[in-house]
């Protein structure tokens, strides 16, 4: 059975938990050659800062992993911290219309890989009970709902239950996850008369090592005088001095169980129409180091000697990447038209060394309302596509497709099988997304040039909108009343400026000539103020099925002229259907007595044949021919 790729649904701030769980994905489908795409959600990481619009659009991408795109998908535990609740995360992987898994924690009536949380937490909290007589803890936990991190704190407590150690003997401190914020809460702390406890357990590493390097600087000895214990066991548990007693989750071996189980779900669900979720539990392991006093000479193994390597190493290749984003983000502040924006990000994803990019812009950008469900668009193109193995340059936007249906064009998805997928999104809007072929697990390097990308082409959008609403008061004269649409005068000048612009640039593009069928029918029986209705029905028809950036005209009456720089005769038929099924639902819904309908002709305007007036009258004659051939299926029908 052909394997489609797999898609992760992943929280943008975890890479230290995600890292190791993607590694173990990279593994099963480079051994099994599958693609997989990583959605790397672009949350706002403090509820209180959250905008639910910017959370839904984020959101409601994901929707991009659908049949005919994934075969499952995957989604780790702290990605329900998008989710205002519990409740809405478990809500949305319901909706998924593909077999879902769950990585890290357990979720009924969806597939989840997972480690005993309660049990690791209380056998750890047990062994500083017995083994180091502690009776007085100081917990630390996150200040957000995350349901593996609630398992450990359960299990800390029941651990203190059996022992006969009260709750009172519990000094509990919630902090979020940026740097800084955990040290500011633990200040009353300054020496060890001030602690009133024995040692400290956080429900993960990233607590764990602020806290220690906190008490370090207070002059606080460790273990001596205070013993620690985190969770997660990465890799900077290492390098903290002492190293740090922690919970190994075998992450990588629940990355590589969470693609088995997908497509076991898969392949059932093909084959009878449904599939029975599994739950697996992959066993943990618990590292006793020096931090809780357990080891005080404990040599290094030759894996966590060249874990320190990897860091070492990693540091100078961070540091030279960061000055690169630097640079990025100074060039894309001057940056104010689109072309120019293509090619800044051309040069430096080359000098960021991305393998391929690809950036897909929806051909609206989608406004971020939280009142209205959110609809992933059919209509996409290409902004841009750099390969940088090949100095391969693709800014041709008429390459257009359905993202309900293919995440790329086939031709744009690399050859590794690892595709970071994130949005271009901002408060205000969804511009589209981008599909990296990453040389790395560099994810929040990733996530920067994304932000980085979103803030260009917003200042870009916003500065033409500008420039538009500008041009739009200064040229009234150059608008049709009715409609809002340019009028024949406008489009002599816009029209043929966009034609000019087009052959500059080395584009061709069409003339579109468009004839309302039966409108002096409309005006004869219902009269003129329903043929008025009429006319703005078939231009709100027009402007949703072309591009924003081609100029749309009232030539007449019931005429229309279309200039679509860079549109091929192909996309040309392809939207004439969807204005016919436009038109067909219009009349299904409107509850006019009248019905739409509009017959288009086409030409193709070059260096030899730029002349509007011209253009539009061969466009004129060949929407005529299409008109006698509506005329006769109208007949036909009667």
């Amino acid at each position: 059975m052909n394997k489609k790729p797999l898609g992760l649904f992943v929280n943008g701030i975890e890479t230290e938990y995600g890292l190791p769980i993607l590694k173990g994905i990279d593994k099963y489908c480079s051994q099994n050659n599958v693609d997989y795409y990583v959605y790397l959600i672009q949350s706002q990481e403090l509820p209180e800062r959250r905008s639910d619009n910017f959370t839904k659009t984020q959101i409601g991408l994901a929707s991009i992993f659908n049949k005919k795109t994934v075969s499952a998908v995957l989604t780790t535990a702290t990605s329900c911290n998008v989710f205002a609740t519990k409740e809405l995360y478990n809500q949305f992987l319901k909706k998924l219309t593909v077999p879902v898994v769950s990585i890290g924690v357990k979720i009924d009536g969806i597939s989840s890989v997972f480690i005993d949380n309660y049990s690791l937490a209380k056998e750890m909290t047990e062994h500083f009970i017995k083994c180091h007589n502690v009776r007085k803890f100081l917990l630390i936990k996150v200040n957000v709902v995350i349901p593996d991190m609630e398992e450990r704190i359960s299990g800390f407590y029941a651990a203190l239950k059996e022992a006969g150690i009260p709750k009172e003997n519990v000094t509990v401190v919630e902090s979020d996850f940026n740097y800084g914020s955990l040290s500011e809460l633990l200040k009353e702390y300054k020496t060890k008369d001030d602690c009133c406890f024995d040692s400290v357990i956080c429900v993960d590493d990233v607590l764990a090592i602020e806290s220690m390097e906190y008490f370090e600087k207070a002059g606080i000895r460790i273990p001596e005088e205070l013993k620690f214990a985190g969770f997660d066991d990465c890799a900077a548990s290492l390098q903290t001095r002492p190293p740090l007693s922690t919970v190994n989750q075998q992450l990588g071996e629940q990355g590589i169980e969470a693609c088995r189980t997908a497509f076991e779900c898969f392949e059932q669900s093909e084959r009878t129409g449904s599939y029975v979720p599994k739950h697996s539990i992959v066993q943990g392991h618990i590292k006793y180091r020096q931090s809780c006093g357990c080891t005080k000479n404990a040599r290094l193994t030759q894996k966590e000697k060249d874990s320190q390597s990897i860091l070492a190493t990693n540091y100078y290749l961070l540091r030279q990447k960061i000055h690169l984003l630097q640079k990025c983000l100074q060039n894309s502040r001057t940056t104010t038209r689109l072309d120019d924006l293509k090619q800044m990000l051309y040069n430096e994803l080359i000098e960021l060394r991305v393998p391929s990019c690809t950036i897909v812009t929806f051909n609206k950008p989608i406004e971020n309302n939280s009142d209205a469900d959110y609809k992933l668009p059919d209509e996409a193109c290409v902004f841009l596509h750099v390969d940088s193995r090949q100095k391969e340059y693709v800014p041709q936007s008429e390459i257009e497709f359905n993202p309900n249906e293919m995440m790329l064009p086939e031709k744009f998805n690399g050859t590794n099988h690892l595709h970071v997928f994130t949005s271009l999104s901002n408060e205000r809007y969804q511009f589209g997304y981008v599909v990296y072929n990453p040389n790395s697990f560099d994810f929040i390097l990733y996530a920067t040039f994304t932000n980085i990308i979103t803030n260009a082409i917003a200042s870009t959008y916003e500065l033409s909108a500008l420039s538009s609403k500008k041009d739009a008061l200064e040229s009234e004269s150059y608008t049709d009343e009715l409609t809002g649409i340019f009028n024949r005068r406008g489009l002599a000048v816009y029209g043929q400026n966009s034609i000019n612009q087009s052959l500059v640039m080395h584009d061709g593009g069409l003339v579109i000539f468009a004839d309302m069928d039966d409108l002096k029918v409309i005006n004869d029986t219902f009269g003129h103020e329903s043929g008025d209705e009429a006319i703005k029905a078939e231009v709100k028809i027009l402007r949703d099925a072309f591009r924003t950036s081609d100029i749309i005209a009232r030539f007449g009456g019931d005429e229309f002229v279309i200039v679509a720089p860079k549109m091929t005769m192909e996309y040309f038929k392809q939207r004439c259907a969807r204005i016919d099924e436009m038109s067909r639902r219009w009349n299904e819904k409107s509850g006019k007595k009248f019905t739409l309908s509009i017959s288009l002709g086409a030409v193709e305007f070059s260096g030899g044949k730029s002349d509007l007036t011209e253009l539009i009258a061969e466009a004129d004659k060949a929407q005529y021919e299409v008109k006698k051939e509506h005329h006769k299926r109208k007949r036909a029908t009667n």
